[in-house]
């Protein structure tokens, strides 16, 4: 009884490291300013984004000449009945037109005005397509006011290469698994000893980081020194045996 007594007066007397002090890490004051000021920029950013800037270009297409798909422009009238963006090239952005609908199965035309960009789609079949100048059109669907094509393979050049090479990645990929598990254990074994290391010698791992840092910047600076000095005189070179 009187050890238990001794060892409570003991406990009671002995003192308690405050350690909210020197490990407050983000709760620390200056951490707080900072993110503080982080956010605060982010709100200005956005405030002087919506009023200065342009947020209907978030909401409305706009084709090759600039003007909005779907609104009233100011130097081009009657866009207002053309909401959708459609691209006869689907791989060319540098022409864009603004359209009514998409075009669907068995529409082939497309006639549109080279001013303001605006077309519209007919029945016709492919010899008087040619005739009139118009350009051909490819099955699509809305998605977000554009107009996406639903068959990649007639709109897509080498769209069955890509899907090749695909296949064969998803193939090399069920025959070598293992060596990307392999990997995968390596990777976290690697990880974890250079995590042992820096706790059981912190210090020393620091220092021989940096240093490692400051000679490669060294050895790379010098090399691309040489590097450079060389096909600057090479280049020299080859212009007097040229003026020669």
């Amino acid at each position: 009884m009187q050890e238990n007594q001794k060892l409570l007066e003991e406990y009671e007397t002995k003192p308690i490291n405050d350690i909210r002090y020197g490990h407050g890490c983000c709760r620390d004051l200056i951490c707080l300013i900072i993110f503080s000021l982080g956010l605060i920029g982010m709100v200005v950013i956005l405030i002087l984004g919506f009023f200065k800037g342009d947020p209907r270009k978030l909401i409305y297409p706009l084709n090759s000449e600039g003007y909005y798909c779907g609104i009233k422009n100011e130097s081009v009238d009657g866009l207002q009945n053309y909401p959708l963006l459609f691209r006869p090239a689907i791989m060319n952005a540098s022409l864009e037109i603004c359209v009514k609908s998409c075009p669907s199965h068995g529409i082939l035309c497309l006639n549109y005005n080279k001013s303001s960009l605006e077309g519209e789609f007919t029945n016709d079949d492919q010899e008087a397509c040619v005739k009139r100048g118009s350009m051909f059109t490819y099955d699509s669907l809305e998605i977000i006011r554009r107009c996406v094509p639903t068959d990649l393979k007639e709109t897509i050049p080498g769209w069955e290469q890509i899907q090749n090479v695909f296949t064969t990645l998803v193939t090399d990929f069920s025959q070598g698994y293992w060596i990307l598990i392999l990997a995968v254990v390596i990777a976290v074994v690697s990880s974890f000893l250079f995590t042992l290391l820096f706790q059981c010698l912190g210090k020393f791992m620091i220092y021989t980081i940096i240093t490692l840092t400051i000679i490669a910047d060294l050895l790379i600076s010098l090399y691309l020194i040489i590097y450079g000095q060389s096909n600057h005189q090479c280049r020299q070179n080859h212009g007097s045996v040229k003026r020669s």
